[in-house]
């Protein structure tokens, strides 16, 4: 699992954690969110995600 950065308004995306604010549970991978957006700036173009921490499972 990793942690990203939005690089449009700093939000981070854990995806142990998900988004509860839209609705993503735990444990789901950014790159299952092709429709998502981003609950703080609504940017919807997953290549401006940004990795900044990977945990090793």
């Amino acid at each position: 699992m990793s942690q990203f950065i939005c690089k449009t308004c700093q939000f981070i995306y854990d995806e142990e954690q998900g988004d509860s604010k839209n609705g993503i549970p735990p444990k789901t991978q950014l790159k299952d969110l092709k429709n998502s957006l981003c609950h703080t700036c609504g940017m919807r173009n997953l290549q401006r995600y940004q990795v900044i921490s990977q945990i090793r499972s």
